[in-house]
This record gives structure tokens, sequence and C-alpha cells, in this order.
């Protein structure tokens, strides 16, 4: 009888780590409009299985589901279903991407200032 109940714990976990990165990739592709497969590609995925895991004929590895919870800034709890709340992790950013950012920042604020200041001149 445990062995019963043990493995209608994990069959659950498993649909909840399908449905969760599954929308994860559904806000990617609506968000960026990459194709699928793509996002899939990044996780370890061929686009072929994706149809067998998405009808619980097969499920996301350990490794693929830890390579989506990198992908996507999210903790494993959540994709596992230990906890309901979708709480991102921070990651860090590199020197290099800080500067690329830190520079837009500073041409938007420039931009924004030179237009108000045109518009008050005008």
């Amino acid at each position: 009888m445990g062995i019963a109940k043990r493995k209608s714990k994990t069959a659950h976990s498993e649909k909840i780590w399908n449905k969760r990165i599954f929308e994860l990739v559904a806000e990617r592709v609506s968000l960026t409009r990459e194709p699928e497969k793509e996002i899939f590609a990044l996780i370890g995925l061929e686009a072929s299985n994706a149809h067998a895991v998405r009808n619980g004929k097969q499920s996301f590895t350990v490794d693929q589901i830890v390579s989506a919870a990198r992908l996507f800034g999210v903790s494993l709890d959540w994709i596992a279903g230990i906890i309901d709340t979708r709480n991102t992790v921070n990651i860090p950013l590199s020197n290099q991407l800080i500067d690329i950012i830190a520079k837009e920042v500073k041409n938007q604020i420039s931009d924004h200032f030179a237009t108000k200041n045109h518009n008050s001149n005008a």
C-alpha cells in the first residue's frame, strides 16, 4: 500500500514539473516570439520529444528541469510543486552586461531630457 502511495506522489510531481515548464515556455514564446523548439533546445529537449512530454508519455529529465530553472530564473522548489509562489532566482550579471545596461539607461535618460528641453523651448 505504501508503494502505491509513493508512486502516485511521484506521478503528481512529474505532472507539476511538466505543466510548469510548459507554462514558462509559453510565456517566453508570447513575449519573444521565439519558436518553441528553440526554447526546448535551450533546456536540452528535442522538439520531437516535446509532444511525448506534453502528452504525459515522457517527463522532463532532471537535467532538463534544472536547465529550465536556470533559463527562466525560477526556483526548483516552484517547478517541483514544493512551493506555490513562483519566486525568481537572482542570476548574477557579468560586468560586461552591467556596462551595456548602464550605457543604455544613460542613453534613455539623455534622450528623455533632450526631448523634454526641446519641447519646452519650442
